[in-house]
């Protein structure tokens, strides 16, 4: 098969357009039915997650491979710094635990950890707020400018600004 043969053109182009359909499907669809643990790490790991609620303002969470989260949010001018687990719960149900250090959330607080299953965890998510990897350098513990409370951060936007990263690589397993 020469480098110029019209079929083989024809295939790598239906295989990147699977694979495209493939990845904005993981990113913008947020299915109700996936509980387990296995797919809130693959929903999560690696990624940086958009939410936003009238209580809490927008929250922008970067969990990196290694189990460290940097949590960004509005009405704070730091980064919060912690770390995350997934357990399994029942062999269908599993959670996320996010541990942040004492102090994150003001001089009296101890140390906080929050636990949040699919449900929880995906109920304040917009449907394009599933980022690759840590498009706002979140890790460096800087946040790139102060996030508004009282409406939503258009990811679209953010997106012109901070474009995609690739995928970063695979977690490891699951704490039981």
């Amino acid at each position: 098969m020469s480098a110029g043969d019209p079929a083989r053109a024809t295939r790598q182009m239906r295989h990147r357009t699977r694979l495209a359909g493939i990845l904005a499907a993981t990113l913008t669809a947020l299915p109700a039915s996936a509980q387990d643990a296995a797919s809130i790490l693959a929903l999560i790991c690696g990624r940086t997650v958009h939410y936003f609620s009238p209580e809490l303002g927008n929250q922008i969470e970067y969990t990196a491979p290694d189990g460290s989260a940097y949590l960004w949010h509005s009405g704070n001018e730091v980064l919060v710094l912690g770390i995350w687990e997934v357990t399994e719960i029942t062999p269908d149900i599993g959670e996320v635990c996010y541990v942040y250090r004492p102090g994150s959330f003001g001089a009296d607080d101890p140390g906080s950890e929050f636990c949040f299953d699919w449900e929880m965890l995906i109920s304040d998510v917009p449907q394009d707020g599933v980022r690759d990897g840590d498009p706002y350098n979140l890790a460096s513990g800087l946040p790139p400018f102060a996030l508004p409370f009282s409406r939503p951060v258009s990811v679209a936007a953010l997106r012109t600004e901070f474009p995609d990263q690739p995928p970063e690589r695979a977690c490891g397993t699951l704490m039981m």
